[in-house]
């Protein structure tokens, strides 16, 4: 199957270095390791039109990533991307798992992925393919009615039934081996155009050093922080 994962524009009125982004690179990771095609498109650093490559490439199912500062950005994105084509959208990342709903109620976000994406990502991959494969005229519409029962055993997700009704699924326990997931696949961003996360490697010209997770979760509640909802 033929998956893209989207970074939207991180518009900030400051200068911030420029990285891969973390979560998109296991997402890609989880989905080269069961046999997806796989894309990735940091509006940050595309020089092509979305719509473009949306066009030439085709997806199946786009995964879009979204901090606060995102995610109108990301609904942009999604926008311009149901408006040339028939995909399901899954939005995730900090703001959505915050606030759910909010995404999950717009017409151009078929579904929320709430907390850790990668097993839920994988398990809407495969509740998709197996729909396109049962169903040549499948339709990204038909996953959100509940007499389908397609979405019943996809954990951590909220969506939007056909009704208006907001639809939530059990919370997903979180990943109790983190080894269980690969390495983040950064083979899939064009790396030369990201900076360092350590600006004295640029200078020296020794690489570029890029981050991994060694551990999630956090033992803190601040009021302005996700992980405390």
């Amino acid at each position: 199957m033929r998956v893209l994962l989207i970074n939207p524009r991180f518009q900030l009125p400051i200068d911030t270095r420029t990285t891969p982004h973390l979560g998109l690179a296991y997402l890609a990771a989880v989905s080269e390791r069961r046999g997806d095609e796989v894309r990735v498109f940091d509006m940050d650093v595309e020089d092509v039109k979305l719509t473009d490559f949306v066009r030439d490439y085709q997806p199946d199912m786009v995964g879009i990533t979204s901090n606060t500062p995102q995610v109108k950005q990301g609904w942009s994105a999604a926008r311009e991307i149901k408006s040339i084509l028939d995909v399901t959208i899954v939005q995730g990342g900090p703001h959505v798992s915050a606030l759910p709903e909010e995404s999950a109620s717009r017409p151009e976000i078929d579904i929320v992925a709430r907390g850790e994406g990668e097993e839920t990502w994988i398990n809407l991959c495969e509740v998709v393919e197996k729909a396109k494969a049962d169903h040549p005229k499948f339709k990204a519409s038909d996953l959100l009615d509940p007499a389908n029962k397609m979405l019943d055993s996809v954990l951590g997700i909220t969506y939007q039934s056909p009704d208006g009704k907001i639809r939530h699924t059990h919370e997903r326990p979180a990943i109790d081996n983190l080894d269980t997931l690969p390495f983040p696949a950064y083979h899939y961003f064009k790396m030369d155009r990201y900076t360092s996360l350590q600006p004295a490697m640029d200078a020296i010209g020794k690489g570029k050093s890029f981050s991994l997770m060694t551990s999630r979760g956090c033992p803190y509640r601040c009021t302005f922080c996700s992980q405390s909802v």
